[in-house]
């Protein structure tokens, strides 16, 4: 079964949160957690252009 662009959405922010909890560890910088409202942008940025790929191949 094949995995829906929301759940597709949801792996690849938390890929990239994971991706730069690894950057900042490697460059010994300390900073804020990524905001929630970036994590929101994030999700519905991916969303939508999963949806439209979705589209452009049915």
């Amino acid at each position: 079964m094949s995995k829906t662009s929301k759940e597709l959405a949801t792996e690849i922010v938390i890929a990239q949160i994971q991706a730069q909890s690894v950057l900042k560890m490697n460059q010994l910088q300390t900073g804020s957690a990524i905001k929630s409202d970036s994590v929101c942008n994030l999700l519905e940025k991916y969303y939508n252009t999963l949806e439209s790929l979705g589209s452009k191949t049915e």
